[in-house]
């Protein structure tokens, strides 16, 4: 599938194709299609913070004295 489950369409498509697979299943799940949507965002959102952090670092290897 390459990853396509891993963006917020394939996110998307998955919560779609649920959706006509369980008919009616919504009273039922236990997770609300809000509710994955929000913790995908989440996820990103940190994920995204993640990368920027460890990116910007800048290694200095100057000796200073105490």
């Amino acid at each position: 599938m390459e990853g396509r489950h891993l963006t917020r369409d394939g996110i998307d498509e998955i919560l779609r194709i649920r959706r006509d697979m369980n008919d009616g299943g919504a009273m039922r799940r236990k997770y609300s299609d809000g509710s994955i949507v929000e913790l995908f965002e989440l996820r990103e959102s940190s994920e995204t913070v993640r990368r920027a952090s460890t990116t910007d670092v800048v290694e200095d290897d100057t000796v200073r004295t105490a």
